[in-house]
């Protein structure tokens, strides 16, 4: 099980670290083929990628930042 944080935004990434939020992958794109069952991935990403995400058994935070 990983956690995956997409962002491509420093003010994201930079925020995610201050919350201490543990991340094992830090990427500016998702390749949906290396996420896993269990995996969490947080991030801003098209419906179909978070749908892609849910079918395999991973888990979905979608990310908004005022």
């Amino acid at each position: 099980m990983a956690t995956w944080f997409i962002s491509r935004h420093q003010g994201a990434i930079d925020w995610a670290k201050q919350q201490g939020i543990a991340v094992d992958h830090w990427v500016t794109h998702l390749d949906a083929g290396k996420i896993q069952s269990g995996d969490i991935v947080i991030g801003t990403l098209p419906v179909h990628l978070a749908a892609e995400i849910c079918q395999k058994g991973a888990r979905f935070f979608f990310l908004e930042l005022n």
